[in-house]
């Protein structure tokens, strides 16, 4: 576990320095759907996965019929999907009119839609919350009797703590390279792609700690 979250953090850093460095080159990657975009897809599903597995293995520990670990499957998926705006250039099906005119870039998502940004205002805060609350505080309130109790009484998977780095890095790199490549002159930011693949490696990262722990405490 311990050495996963030291992986983690290593890529953070790795990404880090890749956009100081050599911007140039790590900028065309993060283009609608290009590598990035690709490699984010395929860890939120993996993710999902993970989170599936562990519901399967845990189920019947698990208060509630383990609802909680089905809604971080259904979050991932839904993630996933818009990711890609569910397959729209892979089937090439075009975007339904109402909703085209009520969306930023006119794509067949949810999160692009001008009436989900006046319900978080930016892409930004839901990242925050999932980085911030479920990534470092979740983690941090099951060490306390309280928070063990609460988490444990409703079933609740908790990312694990050697994660928290990786998750508070995916923060500080979204704040800390806000402007950078504007300032460089380049036509668009990509700094929130890069701070949600580093977010996406830690929630599939998360899954599968999650499940091999559930694995091993079955053995």
């Amino acid at each position: 576990m311990q050495r996963i979250g030291l992986l983690g953090l290593g890529f953070a850093v790795a990404i880090a320095c890749w956009t100081v460095f050599s911007p140039a080159t790590l900028y065309p990657l993060t283009a609608e759907d290009g590598p990035i975009e690709t490699a984010q897809f395929f860890l939120y599903l993996m993710g999902a996965a993970f989170f599936f597995q562990y519901w399967r293995r845990a189920k019947p520990a698990l208060p509630f019929g383990g609802i909680l670990a089905l809604i971080w499957v259904a979050a991932l998926l839904f993630v996933a999907g818009e990711e890609i705006s569910w397959g729209q250039r892979i089937f090439g099906f075009e975007t339904p009119e109402n909703m085209a005119t009520a969306s930023r870039q006119a794509e067949f998502n949810i999160h692009n839609l001008e009436a989900a940004y006046a319900i978080y205002g930016s892409d930004s805060k839901p990242m925050l919350f999932i980085e911030l609350v479920l990534g470092c505080m979740l983690p941090l309130f099951a060490l306390t009797k309280i928070g063990d109790r609460v988490l444990r009484f409703w079933g609740m998977p908790v990312p694990p703590l050697a994660l928290v780095p990786l998750f508070l890095c995916a923060n500080i790199f979204g704040r800390l390279f806000s402007t950078h490549f504007l300032e460089l002159g380049f036509k668009r930011t990509a700094t929130p792609e890069l701070a949600e693949t580093l977010l996406a490696v830690a929630l599939c990262a998360s899954g599968y700690l999650i499940m091999r722990q559930s694995h091993s405490h079955r053995l």
